[in-house]
């Protein structure tokens, strides 16, 4: 259904009641609308903020929402970083990166991330260095809203 960012965001928000001085917001369409399936959504962003501040070694977490070609939710960390081999895998189910970095959970986020944004027809796109930081992007089409 459709929603407005600015109030996606709250939510999102929301969710990290003790980490909201951790993540920088930098909105700059509060007043764009999405046709998305609420919950998915935010649990696909959730997850992308919840990898960030994890694997962002006590760093700050931004998260930027733009308009180009598409809308963009950008989740960027200055934490480990992912090895240009582990990129690719990283959305398969299961997979984990080294053992050592590991923290709690099963590897299972980013393959639903992904999963989620496809059923919305946009994509997941991935930038990282290892030892430098990562963005994790949602690209969510722009739908011509018919009035």
């Amino acid at each position: 259904h459709k929603i407005q960012i600015s109030e996606i965001i709250n939510k999102i928000m929301n969710l990290f009641p003790s980490m909201k001085e951790k993540i920088i917001m930098h909105n700059s369409i509060p007043n764009e609308e999405i046709i998305v399936d609420e919950t998915k959504f935010i649990i696909a962003l959730r997850n992308l903020l919840d990898n960030a501040l994890k694997y962002g070694v006590g760093n700050k977490v931004a998260l930027n929402i733009e308009k180009k070609d598409d809308f963009m939710f950008k989740v960027e960390d200055l934490g480990i970083g992912i090895s240009e081999g582990n990129i690719e895998k990283i959305t398969q189910p299961f997979f984990q990166t080294d053992k050592k970095d590991y923290k709690q959970g099963i590897g299972l986020g980013l393959t639903i991330c992904k999963k989620i944004i496809e059923s919305h027809q946009g994509w997941l796109s991935i930038q990282s260095k290892l030892g430098q930081g990562s963005i994790f992007t949602l690209h969510i089409p722009i739908q011509k809203i018919k009035g």
